[in-house]
């Protein structure tokens, strides 16, 4: 069977899950609370979404192990992390004339964002002494 189709499966399970974390996390925090209220459930869903990409664009760098990355990068970070969501949000807060917390949500979340990728990638470079560096030939 030809690798692309294969992957499907795995990246529909981490899809799902990842949905279901979101939301978890929507509703922990009260998605569309009181205009205004600042989004935190989506804040969190892709700044924790950012690391786990990070950490498995780096842990997961062999080209022998495509599963699990899959899964776990397109699948699982993909639909943990939300654009639209945040979109969506940012949109609200300014309608309902919050346009100075609409700009800052999407700031802090791009450059949170960002902090959690490097975050991620730094935590999976690290590797005990004498270990095979992660994205080293297989």
């Amino acid at each position: 069977m030809p690798e692309r189709p294969r992957l499907v499966p795995a990246v529909f399970l981490g899809g799902a899950l990842g949905g279901l974390a979101r939301h978890g996390l929507a509703e922990a925090w009260g998605a569309g609370a009181e205009a205004g209220a600042w989004p935190w459930g989506t804040l969190v869903a892709n700044i924790a979404g950012a690391f786990l990409l990070g950490l498995v664009l780096v842990g997961f760098a062999q080209p022998h192990r495509r599963r699990l990355p899959a899964a776990l990068g397109p699948g699982l970070c993909g639909a943990l992390t939300t654009f639209s969501a945040l979109q969506i949000e940012a949109v609200r807060l300014a309608d309902d004339g919050h346009p100075l917390t609409a700009a800052v949500l999407l700031v802090v979340t791009v450059c949170a964002g960002y902090a959690a990728f490097r975050a991620g990638e730094t935590v999976a470079a690290r590797r005990p002494p004498g270990a095979a560096p992660a994205t080293g030939p297989a």
